[in-house]
């Protein structure tokens, strides 16, 4: 959403906010042709952008209580900063933009915690310059460039969930996106029901190698299955899939079913079934646990608790070893829900 826009000279303005996502379910299946079901989180980030005649780039974070100067000539150095200097490098590149520019951004999507961060933060980015004008394309390209940036350009082999949710989704709705045809639909979230998000207290990063050992597992599993798209494995290359060596076997098994989770979910969802939502989450963490393994046992033990002490269902939400976990509470009993969970784990943060 545009918040201001202001004439300064022959300078631009412009301000975006673009909020943090939370995936209900469907992890790690948005490489592998399957569907996801992101909500938006109400932590957002904001980006204020002006052009200047200047060949550089002069970046500043309330957050960071920082401020860098970067080349429009882009090279990563494992700044925070490489996030805002890689969208403008991508634009240079394409022709879309020269001369210089001032960002500053603020946060308050806590980083390294699953919540897309980093997908938000370019897509503000991206939709601030074409505010400015510097093109005109829709939401739904915005996150196929920011994807692109980040694969491309950070280094990070993340899918298209990401930038699609903070990109299209819509307040008081679920996103439904099926990334093997990019179609979308908006699904209301449940009533009398909290989609309730816990940050875990431990911090994790995309390009610190786990998740690019986890995505290049299933292009091994894709290659000896001949089947691009495992979510899609009909029941004869599955029974294949089931027998492929260790752990190949077990990522396949995640993708067929997680994949088939969402599907249900949105089921679940649409109907008002909420009991079914909470087993298809609880689900979903025992996958990633047991034959994806990307949760970690701290959160593993939120997830047994946050159920115990009153969730219909709970799982680790992200790309995972760490960040966040989602879970489905009465709205009536989040309070008392929610003081449980912070007496019983010191480190957790409610989000």
């Amino acid at each position: 959403m545009v918040l201001t826009k202001q004439k300064a000279g022959i300078e631009y303005q412009t301000v975006q906010t673009v909020p943090g996502r939370v995936n209900i379910i469907g992890e790690h299946t948005d490489y592998n042709g399957g569907a996801v079901l992101p909500a938006l989180v109400n932590r957002s980030i904001t980006v204020c952008l002006s052009l200047t005649a200047e060949d550089r780039l002069s970046i500043h974070s309330s957050t960071f209580g920082e401020s860098k100067d970067r080349s429009v000539c882009f090279s990563r150095d494992g700044h925070w900063s490489d996030y805002v200097a890689a969208v403008f490098a991508f634009l240079s590149d394409r022709g879309l933009f020269s001369g210089g520019a001032e960002i500053s951004l603020e946060s308050d999507i806590p980083a390294g915690t699953g919540l897309s961060s980093s997908a938000a933060l370019l897509v503000a980015c991206l939709k601030g310059a074409r505010d400015l004008a510097l093109f005109d394309e829709p939401d739904k390209t915005i996150a196929l460039w920011a994807q692109k940036i980040e694969n491309e350009y950070l280094g990070v082999p993340c899918g298209i969930m990401d930038q699609m949710a903070v990109a299209l989704a819509q307040s008081d709705n679920a996103l439904f996106l099926n990334t093997l045809t990019l179609e979308t639909e908006q699904v209301p979230l449940p009533k009398d029901h909290i989609l309730a998000v816990c940050h875990s207290g431990i911090q994790r990063r995309l390009d610190e190698g786990r998740y690019a050992v986890r995505r290049s597992e299933c292009e091994e599993g894709k290659t000896l299955l001949n089947e691009p798209n495992p979510c899609h494995m009909d029941d004869e290359t599955y029974e294949r899939a089931l027998v492929l060596p260790e752990p190949i076997n077990r990522r396949m098994r995640h993708q067929r079913t997680e994949h088939h989770r969402v599907l249900k979910a949105v089921d679940a969802m649409k109907s008002g079934d909420v009991e079914t939502l909470g087993h298809l989450m609880d689900e979903s963490h025992v996958s990633m646990r047991d034959d994806f393994e990307i949760t970690h046992p701290v959160i593993d033990e939120m997830v047994e608790k946050a159920r115990q002490y009153g969730a219909l269902g709970s799982r680790m939400t992200g790309g995972g070893f760490g960040g966040c976990f989602v879970s489905l509470v009465p709205e009536g009993y989040l309070r008392k829900w929610q003081e449980r969970m912070s007496n019983r784990f010191s480190d957790i943060v409610i989000i």
